[in-house]
């Protein structure tokens, strides 16, 4: 019978032993064995957070000791952003002050605390023989988070867009409408990994769909080129969005669009009458011409001479061009950007052949633009028979091409057709 009530006493010790595992290692173990009193709760403990990007301060008062020479041995202090906040779980800080003499204010300062959330922090003090003390006050302070601000315009027309469906998404799911201005905004947001997502929405227009990734590390002002849903009049693709993509060669492994930096683009056309009376220049003006009033767009600038930047034309003989009638060099910057297109023509074209030349004309020339071939039927297929003009399909792309701006990233847009 005594062997069990031992037994209860050994459990009920346990027990009844500090749940906490916090390290009570003496810090004084020549001191009074006989001292178990923990230092006096800390019970006024404040945080305050003065502006973003500033450091959040916890302030309290040094506690006194049951014992000489009063002051505490030492703190504990942890923090962390979940509530309800838990001692054990919460981060330690590595900094914590030197106590000061008891009645004194002490603070600790987190700098760089993470943004648009609540910030918890608590004390214990320990004595010299490693007593703790309990769980100070919990105090609190909301840090302020980032600002996320967006415009949104129709690339085509340059007018916002209000109406659409703008959906946040960071710690939690935000949602908003764009203003008449094309606008929405949040305050607060938390750092990390953000998502904005636009959709049609209530907009007066389809808009091909946006989804835009990105870490929020600071306040941000976004702008959002919306690109109108635009069914082609062909049935070979779906829209000129889809058909931009498709023939785009200014589209690198990141779908970056790569323009020409300034547009019109410099052209040199030079003077050529072959030995069949061909006029060549009067041909290749009349193709930029025809792109130009077909689109709507000035894409080209004719020069005198040979621009260090821009496109010229060259009328090799057949013992130049080999096989082919018509190509087209590229030459990029380190940036691949375009620098620099030559256009070789074959010199020998004859009068019964300038309708098969003014094809081919227009679709050296879409290449400059920077068009890659697309299939039968467009302007800028690959093989023959060309078609005697542009088609509608690929002017509805070059007006998007030419109202992109340029650098932009295309992996933002979705092709398909839209939805609201």
């Amino acid at each position: 019978m005594k062997n069990r009530t031992a037994y209860f006493l050994a459990v009920a010790v346990l027990i009844a032993g500090p749940s906490c595992s916090d390290d009570s290692t003496p810090t004084d173990p020549g001191g009074a064995s006989s001292d178990t009193a923990p230092p006096a709760q800390i019970t006024g403990a404040t945080m305050s957070y003065a502006q973003p990007g500033s450091s959040a301060v916890l302030l309290w008062t040094a506690p006194a000791d049951d014992r000489e020479p009063r002051t505490v041995a030492r703190y504990k202090i942890r923090y962390g952003y979940s509530f309800p906040f838990n001692w054990e779980l919460s981060l330690e800080a590595t900094d914590p002050p030197p106590p000061k003499a008891p009645g004194e204010s002490e603070t600790w300062t987190l700098g760089d605390p993470a943004r648009g959330t609540e910030l918890y922090a608590a004390i214990r003090s320990f004595d010299g023989r490693g007593n703790a003390s309990p769980v100070s006050n919990i105090a609190t302070v909301h840090i302020t988070g980032f600002r996320l601000s967006a415009q949104c315009v129709n690339v085509l027309s340059r007018t916002p867009v209000e109406g659409l469906a703008a959906t946040i998404t960071a710690r939690h799911v935000i949602e908003h409408t764009s203003d008449s201005n094309g606008a929405f905004a949040r305050n607060d947001l938390g750092g990390g990994a953000v998502n904005v997502a636009l959709r049609s929405g209530a907009a007066s227009t389809l808009y091909h769909h946006i989804d835009h990734a990105f870490v929020l590390d600071s306040d941000i002002a976004l702008f959002y080129d919306m690109i109108p849903y635009q069914p082609v009049p062909s049935t070979l693709i779906d829209n000129a969005l889809q058909l931009l993509l498709g023939a785009a060669t200014g589209l690198n492994f990141s779908t970056e669009l790569k323009k020409w930096n300034t547009i019109p683009v410099d052209i040199h056309v030079p003077a050529f009458t072959n030995i069949y009376g061909v006029d060549y220049e009067a041909l290749v003006l009349s193709a930029i011409t025809c792109w130009e009033t077909r689109t709507g767009c000035e894409l080209f600038r004719v020069v005198g001479s040979v621009p260090a930047t821009g496109i010229e034309f060259r009328y090799p003989p057949r013992a130049v061009m080999g096989i082919q009638n018509a190509f087209t060099e590229h030459f990029d910057d380190a940036d691949q950007f375009p620098l620099r297109d030559i256009v070789r023509v074959l010199d020998e074209f004859q009068v019964v052949g300038v309708a098969q030349l003014s094809r081919i004309l227009l679709h050296e020339l879409g290449h400059t633009i920077r068009l890659n071939h697309l299939p039968s039927g467009f302007i800028m297929f690959g093989g023959q028979p060309l078609p005697d003009d542009i088609s509608d399909d690929e002017v509805l792309a070059v007006q998007l091409h030419t109202a992109l701006p340029n650098g932009i990233d295309m992996s933002f847009y979705n092709f398909a057709a839209p939805t609201p």
